[in-house]
């Protein structure tokens, strides 16, 4: 008996790292971290304890510090170049993993665009965010593969992309 509670508490303590989550949407937006692309500053709002996973001069990238990432979301923030004339545009020029794309969501407004997309089995969720500040101008691109709730992991991830702020 004595052994299996000392074999416990060290599978515990040796595992420390949270399993893989189906459904992140439950999961609280609460750490905002400042980072910048191509000299532009930003703040972006993360869960706790996300690990930056690309840390490139004009883009930055983030994702849950679990043992296997694969069915975790992920997010990115980059600078835009040159920036798309309108919202077909931004579009178009987005890449989709996973098959072809339904575009659940698409708005453009003076300040920013938004494209939520879903293959036909809902496997696979992204948000496609692009705001600006003056003539700076930076993409927010978050998804997920399995969620076991992807109208509200598409919510969140939006919700994610959006709490994207230029400094």
């Amino acid at each position: 008996m004595r052994n299996g509670v000392v074999i416990a508490v060290l599978f515990v303590a040796c595992n420390n790292r949270e399993a893989p989550r189906r459904d992140w949407s439950t999961v609280a937006l609460d750490d905002t971290i400042e980072s910048s692309a191509h000299n532009v500053n930003f703040t972006l709002t993360l869960p706790k304890g996300w690990q930056r996973d690309v840390n490139e001069p004009v883009r930055k990238g983030w994702r849950p510090d679990v043992e296997d990432p694969t069915l975790a979301p992920s997010v990115t923030v980059g600078a835009v170049q040159q920036p798309p004339p309108d919202l077909d545009t931004f579009i178009k020029g987005l890449v989709f993993a996973g098959g072809q794309p339904i575009v659940a969501k698409k708005i453009a407004s003076a300040d920013d665009l938004v494209v939520v997309r879903h293959t036909a089995d809902h496997a696979t969720v992204t948000v496609d965010y692009m705001t600006h500040k003056g003539d700076a101008y930076l993409y927010c691109s978050a998804f997920q593969i399995q969620s076991s709730n992807p109208k509200a992991t598409m919510e969140w991830l939006e919700r994610l992309c959006r709490s994207l702020t230029i400094k």
